[in-house]
């Protein structure tokens, strides 16, 4: 997955917006092939259970630059249930809201 999602990245318009950082464990071992977008000021999102199996694995990491890419549109970094792409509704383990502003 982190190997097709390098590729596709190279092309991809927000590249210079975004960075892929792989992690060795997100501590989601049951939901093994998990992701997340992290952001200053925004919600950040954990997902989990993406199907990376050799005959979706390009479909997969496509939605995942498709969700970035609605993330990077929002202020506030909320992606509304209906709006990702499909393979990322089911997958959401997380949404953590952004750090309060310090006083």
């Amino acid at each position: 997955m982190l190997e097709k999602l390098q590729t596709l990245y190279h092309d991809w318009m927000l590249q210079d917006e975004f960075s892929i950082q792989p992690v060795e464990c997100m501590g989601v071992c049951e939901q093994a092939c998990a992701i997340a977008f992290v952001s200053p000021n925004k919600h950040t999102y954990l997902f989990g259970d993406l199907p990376a199996d050799a005959e979706r694995v390009e479909k997969t990491a496509t939605a995942v630059l498709d969700c970035a890419s609605q993330y990077h549109a929002k202020p506030d970094g909320l992606l509304p249930y209906a709006k990702r792409p499909e393979l990322l509704r089911a997958g959401a383990i997380a949404r953590i809201p952004p750090m309060p502003p310090c006083q």
